[in-house]
């Protein structure tokens, strides 16, 4: 019995969901804060929402849709190196479905502590090619910091993406 047997593909709105989300959360990436510097440490949204979706329910964010995503976040955020955000985007993806199977089903701190991971393998290498690209080293406290804001608001955003989830396409 295969997975697609065992859960029914959503219809509607619902089959859109979580793309519709992660569209959002670039949106909200690019939002202007005038804080100094915030621009470079902004929580890695789309990268909580490719996580949540990727665990939950891979077969409604595939790759070639993260890859536009990704594409679409380097374009609206203005990036210096466009490809970046999808390459690490589906990096992040294909670290999550090698685990899967050991995560889902776990208590909420396991959930948090394999998207802490992924955050930091994600964010260490977006660190690293835009250090490489740039040709010189980039502060790396400012995607340690990065880091730290987006496992700490994990939590939030994945209990807000599960209610939609479950308002939506109820099991």
């Amino acid at each position: 019995m295969s997975r697609a047997e065992i859960v029914p593909r959503p219809q509607g709105i619902a089959a859109f969901l979580p793309v519709s989300v992660t569209l959002a959360l670039a949106f909200l990436t690019v939002v202007p804060v005038h804080i100094p510097s915030f621009a470079v440490v902004v929580p890695a949204f789309v990268l909580m929402s490719v996580f949540h979706w990727t665990l939950y329910r891979p077969d409604l964010l595939p790759p070639i849709v993260i890859f536009a995503l990704g594409l679409f976040l380097d374009v609206l955020a203005n990036a210096h190196f466009i490809g970046v955000s999808p390459l690490v985007l589906l990096l992040g993806r294909a670290l999550v479905l090698r685990h899967r199977k050991r995560v889902v089903g776990r208590p909420f701190p396991f959930v948090w502590g394999g998207f802490a991971v992924t955050a930091a393998a994600s964010i260490a290498a977006v660190w690293g090619l835009d250090s490489l690209l740039e040709g010189t080293l980039l502060d790396a406290r400012l995607a340690a910091f990065r880091w730290v804001l987006t496992v700490a608001l994990f939590p939030p955003a994945s209990y807000l993406m599960v209610r939609a989830q479950r308002a939506l396409a109820p099991a």
